[in-house]
């Protein structure tokens, strides 16, 4: 996730087509508007990262293209959730007319295909593919 304005020039010079940034209300060095303006500036596509609506209002108002789940459950200082926030993307689909990607803690197949019948725009599995521990222990819970 982008946090710096020097970042988003170094991922646009690197040939990254979307650059996603943290679109929560935590402190970072820049504003969402900033992050945004930077990001088009270089012809590139904003994709926010949120945890929850008021996030992404304020990153659509701003002009982000896209808008993903990825935040949702690590903002408020507390472990995270065990599975993802269904009802985030069912609330993002139906509010706004830009792609929604559904990502956090999306690690089985069944999960991967409830985001997608949801109305999902694509889905990151990143944990299911990099975590061997939590693949490993999903076989285990099965036995």
């Amino acid at each position: 996730i982008t946090p710096l304005l020097s970042d988003i020039e170094k991922l646009a010079f690197l040939g990254a087509d979307i650059i996603a940034f943290d679109s929560t209300n935590r402190n970072r060095p820049y504003s969402v508007k900033k992050m945004i303006s930077k990001i088009h500036s270089y012809n590139k596509i904003a994709m926010a990262d949120c945890s929850n609506i008021r996030d992404a209002t304020i990153a659509i108002d701003n002009g982000a293209n896209i808008i993903s789940t990825t935040l949702s459950g690590y903002t408020k200082g507390k472990n995270p959730p065990k599975n993802p926030d269904f009802k985030l993307l069912k609330s993002l689909i139906q509010k706004f007319n830009v792609p929604i990607i559904a990502e956090g803690r999306i690690n089985t197949p069944d999960y991967f295909k409830k985001a997608i019948a949801m109305g999902a725009h694509a889905v990151v599995v990143g944990t299911a593919l990099n975590n061997v521990e939590l693949i490993t222990k999903s076989f285990l819970n099965e036995i």
